[in-house]
């Protein structure tokens, strides 16, 4: 069996497993008290990182893991 190289993808899942994080890269998050659907990009400094289009601009932000939710996948069946 051959050994293959290791995608940065499954890097990240691992380094993300281990630090006991809720949210993996590429889930759809949005901030409890209202906002944007937001997708996880990565993780900083203990903070959860997140980008979406605002119909302008790709935006970006940082938020604790506290102040985030998993989307409602439901919804966006409905729409």
């Amino acid at each position: 069996m051959q050994n293959l190289p290791s995608s940065s993808k499954v890097k990240k899942f691992h380094m993300i497993e281990e630090a006991g994080m809720r949210f993996l890269v590429s889930d759809e998050v949005i901030v409890k008290q209202g906002g944007p659907r937001m997708i996880v990009t990565g993780y900083s400094s203990g903070m959860v990182e997140c980008r979406w289009y605002d119909g302008f601009a790709v935006q970006r932000e940082a938020f604790h893991e506290s102040e985030l939710q998993a989307g409602d996948e439901r919804r966006l069946e409905e729409a």
